[in-house]
């Protein structure tokens, strides 16, 4: 079985090899390495050995829309990618609805557990509302790792796999959420100070939760990677970062459902942003 994975894992060389050269086109190129895939993933009739080294399962892109296409592939065949943002969608949907209901409660003086009264009094009440969405920020920070994670399994020629992802994730959930939140900061910062230079962070800094997970770097180091690569290829990066907004509110104003699809893209959109940080890196 061993000596079989390792020459599906050859041909699978052999054809990104070609795709590289330009050989075959992407349509060939996907459904080839679909085909080798499959064989990977078929039963063994004994547990197999650890698998050999497997080359990146990813061609180099050839434009800016082909980190979108080769995103959709991934979504398609892969639906484990959007599991984690299906989990943040209902963690802010109960905050939403404890806050509002904690609002409806304070103004009416209706507390449906608990006597009549105000439901906590002043400053506690939004501290209560302030703690609680700090911890869902922190909560989808690390499931948008765990969506970068599960990526990462694919570009290494793995099958994508929620246990042993999100293990990794909580692993890297300390340096994860430390970055995220510096550049959010600045980010804000940037954005009150004067819009163009939180513009420019944003494009620069956009990599930094990447580098975090795919190649396991610290808060600094991460932050100067995404620097690096933001700095080398701005512009491209900046009109991937606009698809990505634009795409976000458009779904999100559907009546509804749109929060729902706004959040479950951040899937999708996590997922272009890691094929385009194993490019530049």
């Amino acid at each position: 079985m061993a000596s079989e994975r390792e020459r599906i894992a050859e041909l699978l060389r052999k054809l990104e090899e070609r795709y590289r050269r330009g050989e075959i086109s992407y349509e060939t190129y996907m459904e080839l390495r679909r085909k080798y895939e499959a064989k990977l993933r078929a039963p063994a009739a004994a547990p197999p050995p650890p698998a050999p080294a497997a080359p990146p399962a990813y061609a180099p892109a050839r434009g800016i829309g082909d980190y979108f296409t080769r995103a959709w592939e991934i979504a398609k065949t892969h639906y484990v990618l959007f599991v984690p943002m299906v989990i943040a969608a209902f963690v802010s949907l109960i905050y939403s609805i404890l806050v509002v209901g904690s609002i409806f409660a304070a103004i009416t003086g209706f507390t449906p557990l608990g006597p009549r009264g105000p439901v906590m009094p002043g400053l506690r009440w939004i501290a209560g509302i302030a703690a609680g969405g700090i911890i869902v920020a922190v909560v989808t920070i690390v499931l948008e790792g765990w969506c970068i994670a599960l990526v990462k399994e694919y570009m290494e020629g793995r099958v994508p796999d929620l246990s042993t992802s999100f293990s990794y994730t909580i692993s890297r959930a300390l340096p994860l959420v430390a970055v995220s939140l510096v550049v959010a900061l600045a980010v804000g910062i940037g954005l009150m100070l004067c819009v163009i230079p939180g513009i420019v962070l944003a494009v620069l800094l956009a990599l930094a939760p990447q580098a975090v997970i795919v190649d396991g770097m610290g808060v600094l180091d991460s932050i100067g990677k995404s620097f690096d690569i933001g700095k080398r290829n701005f512009f491209e990066l900046l009109i991937i970062l606009i698809v990505v907004i634009v795409v976000a509110a458009i779904l999100s104003m559907i009546p509804k459902i749109g929060g729902f699809l706004a959040t479950l893209s951040m899937a999708y959109f996590a997922a272009v942003l890691t094929l385009y940080y194993y490019d530049k890196r």
